[in-house]
């Protein structure tokens, strides 16, 4: 998850200098907000653990999975969970960035 943040942070440096309190702002936001899937296992971790994705996605048509970064070793977990969640839930039309 941090290098997933690193990268994002260097991104948004390039085309915009934030403030500290911006920053702080985001940081206390995202820790209230985050989801905790440790340990990641795609195969066997709980999917309801992604329910809260129902209310945003369920007047939505297609799904596209994109990539965070190169060279996670989570990714592959990570993708495997979501699209077991994706499949219980009825979905058909998922793209995915390989």
């Amino acid at each position: 998850m941090c290098k997933i943040f690193g990268s994002l942070k260097k991104i948004i440096h390039k085309w915009y200098q934030p403030k500290e309190h911006e920053i702080s702002s985001f940081t206390t936001w995202a820790q209230e907000h985050a989801v905790n899937l440790e340990p990641l296992d795609g195969e066997n971790l709980n999917i309801e653990r992604l329910a809260f994705l129902d209310q945003l996605l369920f007047d939505k048509r297609v799904i596209y999975l994109g990539e965070e970064d190169h060279w996670i070793h989570e990714k592959k977990d990570f993708r495997l969970l979501l699209l077991r969640f994706l499949v219980s839930r009825g979905w058909k039309f998922i793209g995915e960035e390989l």
